[in-house]
């Protein structure tokens, strides 16, 4: 382990070339009501947030912890403030920072101080305090001790009278100061500026040291040195105790006017808003006061001025452009516009008021190359720009033969061949073109950017051909599965391989067979079907009846007719001395069917029964039609009677057209009676011949 006095020398050293800078040291805070780990966490967070102030160079942490290690024994038991002052002289550094943060009732708190490593004196003491959660209390509270302790500490050491100190630049930022009571004359940098109204005093300063005084009849003044850090926001509570100050003397009053070429620019008088222009304050304390216009996209405008008692100074700001005018337009058109990577549209586009400065425009559209530049947009400039976009596609004409086939990019269906496929994105793609019963092509291409990629495919045939005649016509044709068509198919290609054939038909037996098939070969294929057939026995009694299947004679019974085929048929037994039978009937396939029929002479047969109920029948439907063109013709002299009687004029023609016309319709109605009565023994004649025919039937 190295020696004590080994470490010190190492640390003066590094001390030595350090010297010249303004080097802090952040000792841990002690912490009360809360653990060790959330102290250390607080000291972590403060210590950040003022190295982003970047108004001290802060000592590593490591560094700290190694001199604490080493001294451990040494350091102990010293007070506090002497304790921070030795670490400071054994790191070097010109101040170190020591504080505590507590937990009290909810109550969060911090104190700090910077300590003077040369002098041992506190430089800057700094409170905050919030009744808030831990977050909000680390975010804020933290946070604004750390702006505060970079403001009030460090630089000159500030003015004694009251002129303005140091400005660094044109950048700003914001004070707030929370008053205990309203009506504090408010004094920046030594002039009175305005009084307050309220209990908020906000003020926008430049970047630099300023000093802040409040002052109220009766209390003490409030004073306060900071440096205001740019971009950044300070918090001060400003509580007022009573005493003697400057609040009761008299303050000599001029009225100050700003106007401003734009309008609506904001005004400040030493840091307070005096709101849009043209703005005004009536009560500007004598003496030099800065003025300060602002306008977003125009240059700000500052003027010292001099306000005297009860003197009107009048402000005209010119603000010269802080923008220029930018008009982008592109080929082709409705391409997106990037401003140093944030989205302003689609061409044509025009900024009319652009910030100067220098920018990266990016143009970008689908299926074309991105365009960057880097421009810069100068005060006042009118500025035109086309960008020319270079395709990042080129075109796909595929042409095959045969016409038709199938085209894929990608694995994605595009269409049937022949096709052009525009705007395809330059790259590398597989093309594949398929055909039924042809080669697949299956290949890279390449897309070009701007250039059309003509891709003429000749697909080789895989088919033979087959020509399948036979009988019955109209069978159905079946090849590996699928009704391809009937008979007769000519001239059917076919894939090649082993191809499976199988021809159908009703009530006939199906054909099956296979063919191996060769590209550019022809098959001929003859198939007759078997139809499906059955057995007729056909026996009477007397025997020698003649027999006739479907109108064709074949022979005398009894006969055993074989391979009779399947379906719907008619057998007649004739016999000249008997009457002729007749059945007709359905045969099944394998299926055995007998006739045993016993002929019967004309008389006392069931046929001469049927046929005198048919007499009577025929004899009904008759009289039934007689009586009912009697009902019509009675109706029609009915009707002509009537007529005759509406246009007569002698009485006695009167009374015996009407008794006609009457009884002509009395004799119709009535004979219409009798009609629909003769129907009764026609229903009755029919069922008794239905039922003497279905007993017939199954003799």
């Amino acid at each position: 382990m190295k020696t004590m006095s080994g470490i010190i020398t190492l640390i003066m050293v590094t001390a030595a070339s350090l010297s010249a800078q303004e080097y802090v040291a952040i000792l841990e805070f002690d912490g009360s009501g809360m653990s060790k780990i959330e102290a250390r966490n607080i000291t972590e967070r403060f210590s950040y947030e003022l190295s982003q102030t970047r108004k001290f160079d802060l000592i590593e942490r490591q560094q700290l912890d190694l001199i604490l290690d080493e001294q451990k024994t040494q350091l102990s038991g010293c007070v506090a403030d002497e304790c921070a002052v030795q670490i400071g002289e054994l790191a070097g550094a010109r101040y170190v920072i020591a504080g505590s943060v507590t937990k009290t009732f909810g109550l969060y708190g911090i104190a700090v101080r910077l300590i003077d490593v040369e002098s041992g004196e506190i430089v800057t003491h700094i409170l905050e305090s919030d009744e808030a959660d831990v977050q909000k209390f680390v975010s804020q509270r933290v946070r604004n001790a750390a702006l505060r302790m970079a403001a009030e500490s460090g630089g000159s050491s500030g003015p004694t009278g009251g002129s303005a100190v140091t400005v660094t630049s044109g950048s700003k930022g914001s004070v707030v100061f929370n008053l205990s009571r309203a009506g504090a004359a408010v004094f920046v940098d030594g002039a009175y500026t305005t009084r307050a109204s309220s209990q908020t005093v906000s003020l926008n300063l430049t970047e630099g040291t300023h000093q802040i005084k409040f002052t109220l009849a009766g209390q003490q003044d409030w004073v306060k040195q900071l440096n205001v850090l740019a971009g950044e926001t300070l918090s001060y509570e400003v509580t007022f105790e009573s005493g003697t100050g400057s609040g009761g003397i008299a303050i000599d009053y001029g009225i100050v006017m700003v106007r401003s070429e734009p309008t609506g620019a904001v005004a400040y008088l030493d840091g307070v808003e005096l709101g849009p222009t043209p703005a005004q304050n009536t009560k500007v304390g004598v003496g030099k006061h800065l003025v300060r216009v602002e306008k977003p996209l125009y240059h700000p405008y500052v003027e010292e001025i001099s306000i005297s008692s009860d003197g009107i100074e009048q402000i005209q700001a010119k603000l010269k452009p802080r923008f220029g005018r930018l008009v982008i337009n592109s080929e082709p058109s409705g391409a997106v516009v990037q401003l140093n990577g944030q989205q302003k549209g689609r061409t044509p586009i025009e900024l009319p008021e652009l910030a100067s400065g220098d920018y990266t425009i990016t143009v970008s559209k689908d299926l074309y190359h991105d365009s960057a530049e880097k421009y810069t947009i100068t005060d006042g400039s009118d500025n035109e720009r086309t960008v020319v976009l270079h395709p990042a596609f080129g075109s796909l004409m595929v042409d095959v033969n045969p016409k038709g086939a199938d085209v894929f990019v990608d694995g994605q269906f595009k269409g049937k061949a022949p096709i052009t496929l525009d705007e395809l994105p330059s790259g590398t793609f597989r093309l594949k073109v398929s055909q039924d019963l042809y080669e697949t092509l299956d290949e890279e291409i390449i897309i070009e950017d701007g250039k059309t990629n003509k891709q003429f495919v000749v697909l080789s045939p895989r088919f033979g051909t087959l020509n399948i005649t036979g009988t019955p016509e109209s069978a159905q044709v079946s090849i590996n599965g699928k009704a391809v068509g009937r008979l007769p198919l000519v001239n059917y290609r076919v894939g090649t391989g082993l191809a499976e054939i199988k021809i159908t038909a009703p009530n006939h037996h199906e054909h099956e067979q296979f063919i191996q098939v060769d590209v550019n070969e022809m098959y001929p294929v003859n198939v007759d079907l078997v139809r499906h057939s059955g057995t007729i026995v056909a026996i009477s009694d007397p025997p020698e009846a003649l027999l006739r299947l479907d109108g064709v004679e074949v022979g005398p019974s009894p006969q055993i007719l074989k391979k009779i085929p399947t379906g719907q048929h008619e057998l007649v037994f004739a016999h000249p001395d008997f009457l002729e039978e007749v059945r007709d009937f359905s045969l099944g396939l394998d299926e055995r069917k007998e006739f045993n029929i016993k002929l019967v002479t004309y008389e006392g047969s069931i046929q001469q029964d049927i046929d005198r109920l048919a007499w009577y029948r025929n004899l009904s439907l008759v009289g039934s039609g007689g009586f009912a063109l009697g009902a019509v013709a009675f109706n029609m002299i009915s009707n002509s009677s009537y007529d005759d009687y509406m246009s007569a004029t002698e009485s006695d023609d009167i009374t015996g057209l009407y008794d006609k016309a009457n009884s002509m319709n009395q004799m119709s109605g009535l004979s219409l009676g009798v009609a629909a009565a003769a129907l009764a023994p026609v229903v009755y004649f029919q069922l008794d011949i239905s039922m003497l025919k279905l007993k017939l039937n199954q003799q």
